[in-house]
């Protein structure tokens, strides 16, 4: 937890040689897009191969663009759309093979384009969540964002995840399967 000093705990941070996952929490969306900027700014001076800025999807990359002229891409083109998803063809009873065939599942990509030791900065994270969100028709991978975000990164690679957001705006299911939520994430990232 960082009260002051936000800048300098950020570039430790990115001198760690670990990958890791650090969480930032503003209500002011000014400074929430100053530290997007500083970090991609800053990761330049710290070797870090390649930087990756996201946001919850494309509409929201278009709020954030408007309003700081900063670039992110909608998370959902980048980890879904791949061939399947591990273990989905598993032999299950009959009755869930039914239900399967009318549910359209977007499998997860590979994420080999993404280097070993990359920054992935979220914007917006507060709208990443684990709480299970599908229709009828139509589920993307296991139809938790932040569970999907997190295998899609690999917790055993070196990357560096980066999460900003707003911890009192209004996020997608329950508050605490948050991304911005640390015993969350420590469940899905040690």
């Amino acid at each position: 937890v960082i009260d002051n000093d936000v800048e300098n705990n950020i570039i430790e941070f990115l001198k760690e040689e670990n990958g890791g996952i650090l969480v930032l929490e503003s209500l002011d969306v000014e400074d929430r897009d100053s530290w997007l900027r500083f970090i991609t700014n800053e990761a330049v001076n710290h070797n870090i191969p390649q930087i990756e800025k996201w946001s919850h999807s494309a509409r929201i990359s278009k709020k954030i663009q408007r309003r700081s002229n900063i670039e992110t891409e909608g998370i959902y083109s980048i980890i879904y759309g791949g061939s399947d998803i591990e273990g989905q063809n598993e032999n299950p009873d009959r009755e869930e093979q039914q239900e399967e065939e009318l549910l359209e599942v977007i499998p997860l990509k590979s994420s080999k384009e993404i280097d070993e030791k990359a920054l992935i900065v979220i914007a917006e994270a507060h709208l990443l969540s684990r709480s299970l969100s599908q229709s009828e028709l139509l589920r993307f991978g296991s139809g938790r964002l932040l569970e999907d975000a997190i295998k899609f990164l690999n917790p055993q690679s070196e990357r560096k995840i980066v999460f900003i957001g707003d911890p009192y705006s209004l996020t997608f299911g329950k508050d605490e399967d948050s991304a911005l939520n640390l015993e969350t994430l420590s469940e899905l990232y040690n």
